[in-house]
């Protein structure tokens, strides 16, 4: 129940400074990057391929769904956070978080 979603999408987009990583598309909707998260749009990998860099961030989550998992998902032209139910065997990038 401790989650955002919806629109929170816009609080975790890094905006366009992005030196020589990979920059999020035009129009990059509500990118703000209030949260600190500096999402970068990664893209994603699936059946040897990648796809999407510039277009989308996919970071799994360590809740597992029998055989799958979950994962979040950005878009650059929608400010909001998807969640989404997919096969581990996909390459989504990961976020380290430190226990306090």
């Amino acid at each position: 129940t401790d989650w955002s979603g919806t629109n929170e999408g816009q609080n975790l987009k890094v905006i366009p400074v992005c030196g020589s990583l990979p920059c999020w598309n035009s129009p990059n909707t509500g990118a703000t990057n209030n949260s600190g998260f500096t999402a970068l749009p990664s893209g994603l990998s699936w059946s040897g391929a990648f796809n999407d860099v510039g277009y989308s961030g996919h970071w799994w989550s360590s809740t597992e769904s029998g055989t799958d998992a979950w994962e979040r998902a950005l878009h650059y032209s929608i400010a909001m956070v998807y969640r989404n139910n997919n096969d581990k065997a996909n390459g989504y990038s990961i976020r380290c978080v430190k226990n306090n």
